[in-house]
């Protein structure tokens, strides 16, 4: 998976369970201004913050704007 990717999956996963930043942070065990830094789109994380982050995410998860929507049969 590509960074950018990651970074987009942990967004859309912290919206979709409506958490807070500090929610992330704790369930991630990551310090709450790393979490801060994840809506900059400048942020580049190590490999190891990328882990943290997506090891609270269930595999599973796909956000929403990636899921195909079906053809209209109009």
């Amino acid at each position: 998976m590509l960074i950018d990717q990651s970074i987009a999956r942990v967004r859309a996963y912290r919206q979709a369970k409506g958490w807070s930043i500090l929610r992330l942070a704790k369930e991630a065990g990551l310090g709450e201004s790393t979490i801060r830094r994840l809506d900059s789109p400048d942020w580049c994380p190590t490999a190891g913050t990328l882990r943290q982050l997506e090891s609270v995410i269930p595999a599973d998860f796909t956000p929403v704007d990636t899921v195909e929507q079906p053809a209209d049969a109009a």
